[in-house]
């Protein structure tokens, strides 16, 4: 009996598996995820809502590179930026910082892509972010230099507004000084770099930064025949240019009409400056760089790890209008050709302005200019500042500052 019951029980399991024969299948294969490469793009935490929408967008197009926003602290500067982050926006670079190897030359990665279109970009838009040769900050916004002025003193002195250069801006803020009363105090043009960008606006019109860098030494003739220009104009009040803090707010000496002329953009705009109708605003001459100025730009740090993916962002990020940009200003312009035309951005401006753009268009591209850099700024600066409160000569100043350069 026993036997009996192994036998059934063994006969159970044999036609059991006799009638429920494997199943053939085929082999399972899971699909692993591929890795997203991770791109972090650094702005103020304030903008982040102007950003985030066209991060989302980036990131919905393009699944196998995802963009970060981190905020910067307002305190960083370029070097803290490109360490912590792949890429960021930027206020115009200073050119000591396109020296010191933060940031990564983006021309490689522009040749590169077939779809990216330099030409979209006005030629001098690219000028005072070039340093031989490479393109370290791709320009999102730019700015047209402005000077506004009393257009009472203007018209007393017979100046012409409509064709300015350097040397004509400040012969008239001269004649303006001249008809004060000795117990009225008229300047003429305040320059907010302490008199430094009168020197350079006279050194570009002598054609100084066109010249090879070799030749570029600050005791040439033509420096020391702008120094002296300029420190004249500071002792004679034609240039308004306070090595301190001003005795008179600028706004005030504004709305008292005791200041001819003054860069518009020193000036907050909410100011109040008493009659806008006693106001003209017209361009600044050109400053070596070129007419435009960089406002906000995009770079990329020359430690990310994933440069392709990076510019691919950027010039994702550089073909999206900036939402923040209202009403339409020369202060805030795209820097894109396509995008001024698309939001027909010329004809937004107020008149003035409009007329500016005009005048600026139809002017011929000024010849290249090299941008200074910081050692040739500090230099300039130093040997003005010797003139006017130590008393050199405009020969020995240039000398001594060349000496200092030659160490470097």
């Amino acid at each position: 009996m026993r036997r009996f019951l192994l036998f059934f029980v063994v006969l159970l399991v044999s036609c059991s598996a006799e009638a429920n024969p494997p199943i053939q299948s085929d082999t399972l294969v899971t699909e692993i995820p591929k890795s997203k490469t991770i791109i972090t793009f650094a702005a103020k935490d304030d903008e982040k809502s102007q950003y985030q929408p066209i991060i989302s967008a980036f990131n919905t197009q393009f699944q196998d590179v995802q963009v970060q926003f981190i905020a910067i602290d307002p305190s960083q500067d370029i070097q803290q930026i490109a360490y912590h982050s792949d890429t960021a926006v930027v206020s115009a670079v200073e050119a000591s910082l396109l020296e010191a190897g933060y940031l990564r030359n983006l021309i490689p990665l522009m040749d590169a892509d077939t779809a990216f279109d330099l030409d979209d970009f006005h030629p001098e838009t690219f000028q005072t972010v070039v340093k031989d040769g490479s393109h370290f900050l791709l320009p999102a916004t730019l700015s047209v230099p402005t000077i506004s002025y009393n257009k009472g003193l203007f018209a007393q002195t017979g100046g012409d507004v409509s064709t300015l250069t350097w040397r004509n801006l400040l012969n008239t803020a001269a004649n303006v000084v001249k008809q004060r009363g000795a117990s009225h105090h008229l300047y003429g043009f305040f320059d907010d770099q302490g008199g430094l960008d009168s020197v350079l606006g006279l050194l570009h019109e002598a054609d100084f930064f066109t010249q090879s860098s070799e030749s570029q030494q600050l005791d040439r003739p033509e420096v020391v025949a702008a120094l002296k220009h300029v420190a004249a104009y500071v002792q004679s009040g034609a240039i308004y240019a306070p090595q301190s803090a001003p005795e008179q707010p600028i706004d005030q000496l504004i709305r008292d009409g005791q200041l001819a002329a003054w860069p518009t953009q020193a000036v907050p705009a909410d100011t109040d400056l008493g009659s806008t109708e006693a106001l003209g605003t017209i361009a600044m001459p050109p400053l070596p760089g070129g007419r435009w100025m960089v406002e906000t730009g995009y770079i990329m740090s020359n430690g990310t790890q994933h440069a392709e993916e990076a510019w691919r962002w950027l010039s994702f990020l550089s073909r999206y209008p900036s939402s923040t940009v209202s009403p339409a200003s020369l202060a805030h312009v795209p820097a894109r050709r396509s995008m001024i035309k698309d939001a027909a951005f010329w004809e937004k401006l107020p008149a003035d302005q409009q007329v500016i753009a005009q005048t600026l268009m139809a002017q011929e591209q000024p010849m290249h200019a090299s941008r200074p850099d910081a050692a040739m700024l500090i230099g300039l600066q130093e040997a003005l500042l010797a003139i006017l409160k130590d008393h050199q000569s405009a020969e020995q100043a240039v000398r001594r500052a060349q000496q200092t350069l030659d160490l470097q």
